[in-house]
């Protein structure tokens, strides 16, 4: 013998259906549950609501994880790798009319590197936290050039806060 089907009355469309068509301590059937959420999601409230929660998930660690595994592929492809130079050669002219002795020092750090006459930041431990393998240089003053200290990549967007 079977057991008999538990049912439930929707309040939005007052229909009788099976509790499975139900969430979960809710009052709606599914159905009615998702057209008032793709309505909801229309207005200016459930816009917000949603960005606010996207950008809580992506603070999160698993948030932090999938989006740079997504970066990561998205940048081998050839939109991804056409796209990020266009924005670093933007950026690069934003800064050369803004600074140009940024751009002078950071030339020549670069071309003392390939002369060997620096070596690279990756050859050296990070000043400040000495725990991690530097991977960018510190210019202290743009007018000197070669004035510059190793750091790891954290380091270097904190000493850029102070």
């Amino acid at each position: 013998m079977s057991e008999p089907i538990i049912t439930k009355r929707c309040n939005t469309c007052n229909e009788i259906k099976p509790t499975c068509n139900f969430r979960k301590n809710r009052n709606k059937c599914k159905s009615c549950d998702s057209i008032y959420a793709a309505k909801y999601a229309q207005t200016e409230q459930g816009k917000k609501s949603r960005k606010q929660g996207y950008q809580k998930w992506q603070r999160s660690e698993k948030g932090k994880r999938v989006s740079a595994k997504h970066n990561k592929r998205w940048s081998s492809t050839e939109r991804g790798r056409e796209f990020n130079r266009k924005r670093a050669l933007a950026l690069y002219h934003k800064n050369k009319k803004i600074n140009p002795q940024m751009i002078k020092a950071r030339a020549a750090v670069s071309n003392a590197i390939q002369t060997k006459k620096l070596n690279r930041s990756s050859e050296y431990k990070c000043v400040i936290c000495h725990s991690k393998q530097a991977q960018q240089y510190h210019h202290v003053d743009y007018d000197r050039p070669f004035l510059v200290f190793p750091l790891c990549r954290i380091c270097h967007i904190y000493v850029h806060t102070l």
